[in-house]
This record gives structure tokens, C-alpha cells and sequence, in this order.
């Protein structure tokens, strides 16, 4: 795997089922990354059950290996990714999990996230809903994969770098939602450039910087 120049920290927010876990193993297939780690809450996602698992207090082994790992988090685990595991693929899913209940994250993992470039990381972060997002996943997610949820947009506004992102998010959103049918046009930000959303078959947009994607189909990131 090459390094990652910049920071891509990938948001996927949808309703269960609608295949967020799916798009996570696309963005394997297609990055082929030669180190995956796949942190799983409680270890019941059925995609994830038959891969090798690590403890991330082996910190040779988190260190070393390669291939798709997945782990669940102990006490201290997050100081022990932000310190050791670099030039990879890292998956938080069911990430809500990782937050505190007022929505506050790990110091660590917060560096995480926040370092990805210096780390060589990209990371992917997956939740179900816009309310249970935590605030700081929202300010530095560098790309979105949107799929349809019954959430609102709007309760999180505020936890948005931007009000034109705002804007621009929920446009896709009330698009996916089927509350408006019409093809859009829409500019995000000078460094982001001009969209295009055309209705299609399947029922996500995958916002990566200069392009857009439908779900269904392995992504070129």
C-alpha cells in the first residue's frame, strides 16, 4: 500500500442494513491495503465474525502485521492505536460506541482521527444516525458516504465545520429521502468544486472530494 498523502477520514452515516458494512468491504477490495484493523464493539457484526482477531496490547503485533485484523477495545487500547498502528486501514464501526454519553470521544482516539495524515491512516468511521454521530466526527470527516436514514440533518448544524457543508448535506439528504426528485446542482466550498446528483438505483451518494459515487460499485478512491 502506498502512503496516504493527506487525511481521508470517510463518514458513513445510515440506517441499519442499508449497507455501510458492505461499502467497508469494497473500500478493502479496492484500496487493498496491506494493514486493515476492523475495531468491531461487541463483536456481532456477521461480516466481520470469521476475520483473525488481534489483542492491542500485543503492540509487536499491532506494530507488524498484515492483512485484516479485527479487535475490541479495552481500556487504553485507543492510546495504544494512536501510538502503534500506522500506514493502514482503520475501521471504526458502530463508532457511536466509542463516545462518552454526553458525545465526547477518547483523547486518543480524538488524535487519532485528527493525525490521520501524519499516521498514514485512512480511517473510516460508521454510525447509524446523524444525533448519535459524536460532534467531533462531524468537524473532521473529509468525505461522507450518506446513505438514507429517518434522522434530520438539522439537530447537528452546529456540530458541522461549515454552514455551507450544512447546506450541502442536507440537499443530498432531502434528495435521498425522495423530497426532491429534481436533478441538482450544487457548489461546495472552492476546494471541493462543483456536484452533480443525478437520481439513480441505488439509495446512497458517496461525496469524495472532487467526484461522486453511487454505493453499488467498487469505489477508485
Amino acid at each position: 500500500m502506498e502512503p496516504f498523502e493527506r487525511a481521508y477520514n470517510y463518514l458513513a452515516i445510515a440506517a441499519q442494513g442499508a449497507g455501510k458494512t458492505t461499502f467497508a468491504i469494497n473500500m478493502i477490495k479496492t484500496l487493498r491495503p496491506l494493514r486493515v484493523l476492523v475495531l468491531d464493539p461487541d463483536g456481532m457484526e456477521p461480516k466481520w465474525q470469521r476475520l483473525p482477531e488481534i489483542e492491542l496490547s500485543d503492540i509487536q503485533t499491532l506494530r507488524t502485521f498484515t492483512g485484516i485484523r479485527k479487535a475490541y477495545i479495552e481500556p487504553g487500547d485507543f492510546a495504544r492505536i494512536y501510538q502503534h498502528f500506522h500506514n493502514g486501514l482503520l475501521i471504526l464501526d458502530d463508532a457511536a460506541n466509542y463516545a462518552a454519553e454526553d458525545g465526547k470521544l477518547d483523547k486518543n482516539l480524538k488524535k487519532t482521527i485528527r493525525r490521520s495524515r501524519q499516521k498514514r491512516l485512512f480511517i473510516l468511521m460508521i454510525t447509524h444516525n446523524f444525533g448519535d454521530t459524536p460532534p467531533f466526527m462531524f468537524r473532521f470527516a473529509s468525505d461522507y458516504v450518506l446513505y438514507y436514514t429517518e434522522d434530520a440533518i438539522e439537530k447537528r448544524k452546529s456540530d458541522l465545520p461549515s454552514y455551507t457543508r450544512f447546506q450541502y448535506i442536507k440537499k443530498i439528504i432531502d434528495h435521498i429521502s425522495g423530497f426532491d426528485e429534481i436533478k441538482m446542482r450544487w457548489k461546495y466550498g472552492k476546494h471541493i468544486g462543483k456536484k452533480e446528483l443525478v437520481a439513480g438505483v441505488y439509495d446512497a451518494y458517496i461525496i469524495h472530494h472532487m467526484k461522486q459515487f453511487f454505493p453499488g460499485e467498487v469505489v477508485k478512491l
